[in-house]
């Protein structure tokens, strides 16, 4: 006997709220997890999914411009095929009658004030090193961080939106390309795991950096500078900048300043005068890391080790 399917799919943007007992909201979704549904009633099979659009493109807001509009069209058209997204074997018998996608949005979306990586983080509005030192809030990068690529939750968002942009330019092979981003985000969540166990036995130590880069990856491994000597990569800091930060690494017994490559050694010499601290070159920009796949985990890899090296 032929079973007809009945495949639905829908890709949504509406954000996780965790649940005490551990359970899901049926209106709410977990990033970088889907939700199949599989109903068997005679011989009719209903396949409903479930998928965050981060996950997918991206991002979750509504898509305005003209790169955006194409992700999104490349990710219907891609998985609004069913034989894209579920392989079955001849010998099932099976016959798809219907198939739908459609996108969710819900205008109370609560990334912002619900997530716990912005209103209620620690590392943001309750965390200790943030609220009493000004380093973050005077910092001349101007509204946004440039440095975002030091967040390794940024770069798995990255890979799905460079996957949906490779799939809208060469659809035959869509199915690799986020094939290969599902695997590096699970090389991304390793990586964190061992970054973490790194960083385990120095934790809690102060530091202070060279300027202020680092906010991405202090936040993604809960573990923020003291302070920093500069506060953008435009000038070198003032000399009432540079004894402010001498005079913290002396009254707050701050054990490390990182320096880097690229700027002024002489600076840093000069703000660790009289001090017990030590020092290490912390590298942002992976100089002398041959480029290729494996350069981004060694690139985070270096920066931790160069943190665990200045205060151990």
């Amino acid at each position: 006997m032929k079973k007809n399917i009945y495949y639905s799919l829908l890709i949504s943007a509406m954000v996780s709220v965790s649940v005490a007992e551990e359970t899901r909201q049926v209106d709410k979704h977990e990033h970088g997890v889907g939700e199949l549904n599989i109903a068997i009633e005679g011989n009719a099979i209903d396949f409903e999914f479930f998928i965050p659009g981060a996950d997918i493109v991206g991002f979750e807001y509504e898509a305005k411009t003209e790169s955006d509009i194409a992700l999104v069209n490349a990710a219907l058209e891609k998985f609004g095929n069913f034989d894209n997204i579920f392989s079955l074997p001849e010998s099932s018998n099976c016959n798809l009658v219907n198939s739908e996608i459609g996108v969710n949005q819900d205008d109370d979306h609560d990334d912002h004030d619900d997530h716990d990586d912005h209103d209620d983080h620690d590392d943001h509005d309750d965390h200790d090193d943030h609220d009493d030192h000004d380093d973050h809030a005077g910092h001349d990068h101007g509204e946004y961080d440039p440095h975002a690529w030091l967040s390794t939750n940024n770069a798995k968002t990255w890979l799905n939106v460079i996957a949906a942009r490779l799939s809208s330019i060469d659809p035959d092979n869509a199915g690799a390309y986020f094939a290969n981003a599902s695997e590096a985000r699970g090389e991304m969540d390793a990586l964190d795991i061992e970054i973490n166990a790194m960083l385990d036995p120095v934790r809690g130590g102060k530091f202070v950096v060279f300027h202020d880069a680092y906010q991405y990856f202090e936040t993604v491994y809960d573990f923020p500078a003291s302070g920093a000597i500069s506060l953008g990569d435009a000038s070198d800091p003032s000399a009432a900048r540079v004894a402010e930060i001498a005079n913290r690494i002396k009254s707050e017994n701050i054990a490390c300043v990182l320096s880097e490559p690229q700027f002024n050694a002489g600076l840093v010499k000069t703000v660790m005068g009289g001090t017990d601290a030590t020092t290490e070159v912390i590298d942002p920009l992976g100089f002398g890391i041959e480029p290729g796949k494996s350069l981004y985990p060694k690139l985070i890899r270096a920066m931790a080790q160069s943190l665990v090296n200045c205060l151990k």
